[in-house]
């Protein structure tokens, strides 16, 4: 039997991804608890996964971006920035399910500056990443961790960000209406 995110009924799967959230499971794991599947995943979770060329541009375009706005730290915000920067194929696909498909970043950076502003004044060379950055990047790993993919992909980040309800990043992608189950199918 196949079972896609796509067929679960939205109300379920938003049930299923607020106790994944909760509990710091993804959305997978949840549902295979709730099904009671049992599946072999010998050691996988355990397995150290790198970032891919594209991910590893995508953080360190993110720092880029939180220094253009003058701040001092890398939040989910500038993980979305960072991903539309570099026109990646995943953020395309699902940004082409939206009104702003032709060209992304100016609408996206309008929206992060909205929701959280400019710094006062530029920020220092050395910038940490926000306790939910660091959560968003763990959810990537853990995704690529789960699904078996040998490195963590833009695709897994966005996942993340999806994944961390209530963050900048989620709260932009909101307002154009993607959602965490739109993610996940374009995978």
């Amino acid at each position: 039997m196949e079972l896609y995110v796509t067929d679960i009924p939205d109300g379920v799967f938003q049930r299923l991804s607020n106790r994944a959230q909760k509990t710091g499971r993804s959305i997978n794991d949840e549902i295979i608890k709730v099904l009671r599947i049992d599946v072999e995943r010998p050691d996988r979770r355990f397995q150290p996964v790198s970032f891919d060329d594209n991910t590893q541009r995508a953080l360190s375009l993110a720092q880029d971006e939180a220094r253009r706005l003058n701040h001092n730290y890398v939040g989910t915000e500038h993980i979305l920035l960072g991903l539309v920067a570099m026109k990646s194929a995943t953020i395309a696909k699902v940004l082409a399910q939206t009104a702003v498909a032709t060209d992304p970043f100016p609408a996206i950076r309008s929206a992060v500056e909205f929701i959280i502003g400019r710094g006062a004044e530029p920020s220092g060379d050395e910038l940490q990443f926000t306790r939910r950055a660091k959560k968003v990047i763990q959810s990537a790993q853990d995704e690529a961790r789960w699904l078996g993919d040998g490195e963590v992909s833009s695709w897994h980040l966005l996942a993340g960000i999806c994944r961390e309800g209530g963050s900048a990043a989620c709260s932009v992608l909101e307002s154009f209406g993607i959602t965490f189950k739109q993610v996940y199918a374009s995978r």
